[in-house]
């Protein structure tokens, strides 16, 4: 899910869908132990990752299967440090 100008887009394998959902009320509502919060305008399915790498400024960018790159910023890091047992 990503919010971009007040609008938030579902993207899944082929298409992108948008929703009337705040992605606030995603980050609630969706389970924590699938979808991460990424960064501010950005929640990841975590089965969908296909790898993770150092990037930048001590954050981290997350390769998705659709080819979708997230950068992970460092706020969120610890959490997914956590969720993947690191």
């Amino acid at each position: 899910f990503e919010s971009v100008e007040d609008k938030v887009f579902a993207y899944t394998q082929n298409d992108v869908f948008e929703t009337k959902s705040k992605l606030y009320q995603l980050e609630e509502d969706l389970p924590a132990d699938t979808f991460f919060r990424a960064n501010k305008a950005v929640i990841v399915n975590l089965d969908k990752i296909n790898s993770l790498a150092p990037a930048f400024g001590g954050r981290f960018e997350a390769v998705l299967q659709n080819g979708y790159k997230v950068i992970i910023s460092r706020n969120y890091l610890t959490k997914l440090k956590e969720i993947l047992g690191l």
